[in-house]
């Protein structure tokens, strides 16, 4: 696996977080009778009338809350501000709604219930719902509030703004000052990204990861600004990241090792691949001097010595392989200089 693909993988989590503003994003703001009237459809997130709407489909919407609140919900109007398969669907959206005030972003209305729906087929695609809902089915509640006190102890239902479930998937994501993806069955916690302060790390992790951004930026002693929990596709680290010099380091919460490190203020400059691939035609190092060169970092970061391995060299990608061994990849910028580093958790063999 090449380097760049090591890091698209880790970056799925922070994207993942992106999707779930999105769904929030879905829910529109109150649109009074006349915006309704005058919106044509074609037009972007285009509002309607839900009485212009097929009955049978707002029947089906309101069927599909059922499971989740013990009311009747009365839907207010619709938008069309989700595409599903290069179509618009419909989002009918409650007349019920909260407003809840940021002291950052300011005031944001949260809708009691909205339902993106299929109108071909009468699929439900995504409901979302108020998690301060009075009628929110309580096993749910319960269900929400055991997971999240398994997940951290110091993570707080009240920091929830939506719920949104899939309609195919039956996944319940939990969007506020933190995400929080589980199954709505079993419980199980898929995907958790939230905030931890450093007093909650324990010595060795932040002692891992000052070494090893010491070792990759020649001393440099940084504060970070965000420290993270990702918890995703069966893997649980921290990302540590400092927003100056473009800094993100990822340790292993159980085993407190690092898993990577790139510091993209000091990447390569480039368009395109095309163009990336001409600038290291001609590699920088052999692997003689690849070794000679990377090692002593690779040691104080990795604790690995990668003498005697082999090495792949693939553009600016250098891969340090030995069978039974964990492999290492380092990138490097025009001047030679390593700006990032991975760790495959899992042995390769030549």
């Amino acid at each position: 696996m090449e380097m760049r693909d090591l890091f698209i993988n880790r970056y799925k989590v922070f994207l993942l977080s992106v999707i779930a503003a999105l769904l929030m994003a879905s829910i529109p703001a109150p649109a009074s009778g006349a915006a309704a009237a005058n919106s044509k459809q074609g037009e972007p997130g285009f509002t309607k009338n839900v009485m212009d709407l097929d009955k049978e489909m707002v029947e089906k919407a309101q069927e599909a809350l059922k499971p989740f609140i013990n009311e009747e919900i009365e839907f207010e109007g619709v938008q069309y501000s989700h595409e599903i398969d290069g179509k618009k669907v419909p989002v009918l959206y409650s007349k019920a709604f909260r407003t809840v005030t940021n002291p950052v972003k300011g005031d944001k209305k949260i809708r009691a219930a909205a339902v993106a729906i299929k109108e071909q087929t009468g699929e439900v695609y995504e409901i979302t719902l108020d998690p301060q809902l009075l009628s929110l089915d309580e096993g749910i509640r319960t269900k929400l509030k055991s997971t999240i006190k398994e997940t951290d102890q110091n993570l707080s239902y009240d920091d929830i703004d939506t719920l949104s479930i899939s309609g195919t998937s039956g996944e319940i994501t939990a969007i506020g000052s933190y995400l929080l993806v589980f199954d709505s069955k079993s419980g199980k916690v898929r995907t958790a990204i939230y905030d931890v302060p450093m007093t909650q790390l324990n010595q060795e992790t932040v002692q891992a990861v000052r070494q090893a951004v010491g070792a990759l930026t020649s001393g440099k002693k940084l504060t970070f600004d965000s420290i993270q929990r990702l918890v995703v596709e069966g893997t649980d680290s921290y990302s540590f990241s400092e927003y100056e010099q473009s800094i993100i380091v990822w340790v292993d919460r159980a085993t407190n090792k690092v898993e990577a490190i790139v510091w993209s203020k000091e990447s390569p400059v480039s368009r395109s691949k095309e163009e990336l691939k001409k600038k290291f035609a001609k590699p920088k190092y052999t692997a003689a001097q690849a070794i000679k060169t990377m090692n002593p970092m690779i040691k104080k970061i990795f604790g690995i010595d990668v003498t005697g391995y082999q090495v792949k060299v693939e553009d600016n990608n250098y891969t340090f392989l030995k069978k039974g061994s964990p492999s290492i990849s380092a990138a490097i910028n025009e001047k030679g200089k390593v700006y990032a580093l991975t760790r495959e958790l899992v042995a390769k063999s030549k």
